[in-house]
């Protein structure tokens, strides 16, 4: 028995013979005369597996991704592992001096910007990153030339 047509009928299902079609009564099937004449397949798949179109051939053209050239890749991995150097640096300057923490955290703190990123700047580093600060920590975005590549670095110095 159909537990959602179930209620509608005062019958098992089976006692309504041909005036059902698919547990649905013919007069509220709007597609009523049309269905008589189609044959449906239970699970019949949408697309049909074809495994010769599978097949790959050397010189097939159905490969829709353009050939691999590692060179601009490998250029930018140059170019972030700079940025990851000057990271490596200020990140290392931070954990080793408490004064150069305290400091830093302080002119966060207060929204002082340029005292931030000149602070930043006395470390040593050759690429000096976007400063943002929230009442978390630290957010540091080191870009490289021509967006190549981009690091970005969340130091929190607050409980969340």
């Amino acid at each position: 028995m159909n537990p959602f047509y179930g209620n509608w009928y005062p019958l098992p299902l089976q006692y309504y013979g041909p005036f059902l079609y698919k547990g649905v009564p013919l007069h509220l099937n709007f597609h009523y005369p049309y269905y008589l004449f189609q044959s449906f397949a239970p699970y019949q798949p949408l697309l049909s597996f074809n495994p010769a179109v599978m097949t790959r051939t050397p010189n097939s053209t159905a490969n829709q991704y353009p050939d691999v050239n590692p060179d601009i890749f490998m250029d930018s991995a140059g170019k972030a592992l700079s940025l990851i150097n000057d990271a490596t640096i200020l990140l290392n300057k931070i954990k080793s001096s408490t004064g150069f923490s305290t400091e830093l955290m302080n002119f966060a703190q207060k929204s002082k910007t340029k005292e931030v990123e000149r602070l930043i700047k006395s470390v040593g580093i050759k690429k000096v990153p976007e400063v943002k600060f929230n009442p978390d920590g630290l957010i540091l975005d080191f870009r490289g030339e021509a967006a190549c590549c981009y690091l970005t670095l969340k130091v929190k110095w607050g409980q969340i």
